[in-house]
Formats: C-alpha cells, sequence, structure tokens
C-alpha cells in the first residue's frame, strides 16, 4: 500500500523492528522480575529521551544535574566532596559534572577557610536561574512521564516506587561496587 520504494522500505524496516522485540519480549515473558525489568528499562528510556528534550535549552545534561544544582542550593555553601557523596553515581561523574557547571558559569569555587585542602562550591546567579528553570520543566515533565493512569494508581504506584527507592538507597549506601 506503500505509494513508493522507499516509503516501503521504511515500512518494512519498522515491521522488522517491531518482530523483533516481540521476539525478545517473549524470551522472558514468563518471568515477572524480568518483564518488570524489561518495562522498567524502556520506562527509563522515554524518560531520558522526553527529559533530554525539555531540558535542551539549558546547560545541564538531565535532571541528575538538576539534582546536584538543587543539592548546592540547598546547603548553600557544601564542599565539592558533600557534592559527590550526595549524588547517586560514580565520583568521577560527578566531579566531572561539578566541572562543566563551572565551565558553564552554573557554580563559583572557593577554598574552605578552615581547611585548605576542601573546596567549596555554590551557585552562581546563571546557577540559581537555571535551577528554577530545571525545577519547573520537572514540575510540567512529570504529568507527561505519569501518562494517562488514574489518580488512585498514582496513590498506589508512588507507595511501590517509594518502597523501591528506600530499597535501592539503602543497597546503594550501604553495599560496595564489588557486591
Amino acid at each position: 500500500k506503500a505509494p513508493d520504494f522507499q516509503s516501503f522500505g521504511k515500512w518494512l524496516n519498522e515491521k522488522d523492528l517491531r518482530e523483533k522485540q516481540e521476539r525478545s519480549t517473549n524470551d522472558f515473558s514468563e518471568n515477572e522480575d524480568a518483564m518488570i525489568g524489561f518495562y522498567l528499562g524502556n520506562l527509563i528510556a522515554y524518560s531520558d529521551t522526553w527529559t533530554k528534550l525539555s531540558l535542551r535549552e539549558l546547560p545541564i545534561l538531565g535532571f541528575s544535574d538538576y539534582g546536584m544544582l538543587n543539592f548546592i542550593q540547598k546547603l548553600k555553601n557544601p564542599t565539592k566532596k558533600e557534592v559527590v557523596k550526595y549524588h547517586i553515581g560514580e565520583n568521577s561523574t560527578s566531579f566531572e559534572a561539578l566541572k562543566r557547571f563551572k565551565k558553564n558559569d552554573l557554580i563559583e569555587e572557593e577554598i574552605d577557610p578552615d581547611d585548605k585542602r576542601l573546596r567549596r562550591v555554590r551557585l552562581t546567579k546563571k546557577g540559581t536561574e537555571v535551577c528554577k528553570k530545571s525545577l519547573e520543566k520537572a514540575i510540567k515533565l512529570s504529568s507527561l512521564l505519569v501518562g494517562n493512569i488514574s489518580a488512585k494508581e498514582k496513590q498506589e504506584f508512588r507507595k511501590i516506587l517509594e518502597k523501591l527507592f528506600k530499597f535501592h538507597n539503602n543497597l546503594y549506601k550501604h553495599s560496595s561496587k564489588e557486591d
């Protein structure tokens, strides 16, 4: 039914992709944990895509960056080590984000007056504005991310997500990477 070969080729590729996805889903469809992981993984991918599109005008890479900036804003003048310890992820990635923030004039850095080995950070005027705009975008994006579930489903889902968050937060804080 395609009007030309280019459209037919595109349709054929999309059909092949759908069939491959169905086959990969069926490989573990009998395992509840695997299916939940499959759906969570795909939701994370969608969330990442929507987040990047939402924040494309801002000098941050995602809501992980926003979380770091927000933490700096709340603590006013934390050390770099405190920011990195708070952040979920690799320490090197967190330190790289702090370098990027400084380069983009989102934070400024100073030597701690009591301990010259420590560096403290605080938001610049631009960083404060980016933090504010990021929060506005996060609130709007949240409506898209929860999709078309009912108010009752939202309450149930929030409880489940909170339980999973507490489990993973505890695991992250109290386990070594080798474990």
